[in-house]
């Protein structure tokens, strides 16, 4: 498709937002020219090399409108710390408006413009962060390195994008994602921009690094030599390649439609946990799997996958067996993964089994194993076609995205492909020496 510049009518729309020019530290580079002139398309992907003025862009796109009172924005990032280190757009937006007539509110991370348009700084790092933005109303979203959120965080911030305002005065709605190509989300850039066909719906604006005039060759070696003998990553922030993605574990697209399990199978409820609710620490993961041993056949039934504090994680595991208990009867074993030297796991199983007391329980141990080691069995299964999943479930999209993110590394978010592993590994081939299931 030819340049956004190009298009009927856009210089002049373009234009047209030149009064608000003054909320601009910089000249629009070109291609940030043409993402500026995309004014009339809903969704516009603005993707590829490092730096390639994507960050500033968008501060554009916020302050595009900020002479007009409906016009409310919101910048969104993985964490606040992403938006308040030094160079980031918080830091930035007040190199560019600190001195002007816009006001920073430092409690709400907002910026009010003289007209009562408002930019707000965001971050979504879990479900709790994200929903609350449950009931707001803006007209304008930027994200930036969008590919490090999770979908489903991404449609449901799309969601709040409206506005009351009359025809006559009402801004553009405009959802407007930034990114290197890497993340969770990349397989939802990908599929949803990269390889869509541009339309007014959505657009794909690809990111060069020879876009920004500002990088001299000195950049470009900084980048080499960072990711020496790195081509995957080379081809992502050099050219930003989107198809440039290291070889995956799970083969998700493998996944067979949905049928019921069989009376005749085996459940486990195997629980991944975390010991902290901070937005940087892991989730606590249970996937309940069941397991056909006459016909090979699994199937992945629930995933519950929560941050919580020690104590409301336990309330919540426990309810989840009484629930399981109560749908499925005595076939659920629930297992727990313990570890630490002998005297802590005597410690660890008798807390659980307390916890657990009147259902199913089986303490387990993997510890010698790496996770890509651990995930194997279960990765091959799925690649023959022989793991189902509910792929209507609302858990299925997180699931999938992590499944497909997962390359075995330590850096990985594995909570859910760590219980994947470990029930699936108990139900086709139980590790010896371990206690058997007890039900107190």
């Amino acid at each position: 498709m030819a340049s956004p510049l190009d298009e009927p009518g856009a210089r002049e729309r373009f234009a047209a937002t030149l009064p608000n020019s003054r909320w601009w530290a910089q000249v629009p580079l070109p291609i940030q020219m043409a993402l500026l002139c995309l004014t009339d398309v809903r969704e516009v992907y603005f993707g590829g090399a490092a730096g390639g003025a994507k960050s500033s862009a968008l501060l554009m796109v916020a302050s595009q409108f900020a002479d007009n009172p409906h016009n409310h924005a919101l910048i969104l990032r993985r964490t606040f710390q992403d938006l308040s280190l030094p160079g980031a757009l918080i830091p930035r937006s007040h190199e560019w408006w600190g001195s002007t007539a816009a006001k920073y509110d430092p409690v709400l991370h907002r910026w009010t413009f003289p007209s009562g348009a408002t930019i707000s700084f965001g971050y979504a790092d879990s479900e709790r962060d994200i929903y609350r933005y449950s009931g707001s109303e803006f007209t304008c979203v930027c994200v930036d390195e969008a590919g490090q959120i999770r979908e489903e965080d991404l449609d449901f911030i799309k969601s709040r994008m409206r506005t009351a305002a009359p025809p006559g005065v009402r801004p553009p709605i405009m959802f407007r994602l930034a990114s290197n190509p890497e993340g969770v989300s990349l397989s939802y850039l990908r599929e949803k921009f990269v390889n869509h066909v541009n339309d007014r719906e959505r657009f794909f604006l690809p990111s060069k690094l020879a876009d920004n005039p500002y990088l001299n060759e000195d950049y470009r070696q900084q980048l080499l030599a960072a990711f020496e003998g790195d081509v995957l990553r080379l081809a992502r922030y050099l050219d930003g390649d989107h198809d440039a993605v290291e070889p995956r574990l799970f083969d998700t697209s493998c996944i067979p439609g949905w049928q019921e399990p069989p009376l005749d199978v085996t459940m486990v409820r195997a629980w991944d946990c975390a010991y902290t609710a901070s937005s940087a620490s892991d989730y606590t993961a249970g996937v309940l799997m069941a397991f056909h041993r006459a016909s090979g056949l699994s199937w992945v039934v629930d995933v519950d996958r929560f941050r919580l504090d020690t104590a409301r994680r336990d309330a919540r595991m426990r309810r989840v067996a009484e629930a399981d208990n109560a749908r499925y009867g005595d076939k659920v074993l629930t297992i727990v993964e313990v570890f630490g030297g002998k005297n802590t796991r005597i410690e660890t199983t008798a807390r659980w089994r307390a916890l657990f007391s009147g259902y199913r329980f089986l303490p387990t141990s993997m510890e010698r194993q790496s996770k890509a080691e651990r995930a194997a069995p279960v990765a091959a299964a799925m690649g023959e076609g022989r793991v189902l999943a509910d792929q209507r479930a609302k858990w299925f999209r997180d699931f999938r995205n992590e499944l497909d993110a997962f390359k075995g590394e330590t850096r990985d978010r594995d909570d859910q492909v760590d219980s994947l592993a470990y029930a699936f590994n108990r139900l086709t081939r139980p590790a010896p020496g371990l206690a058997p299931a007890l039900r107190r």
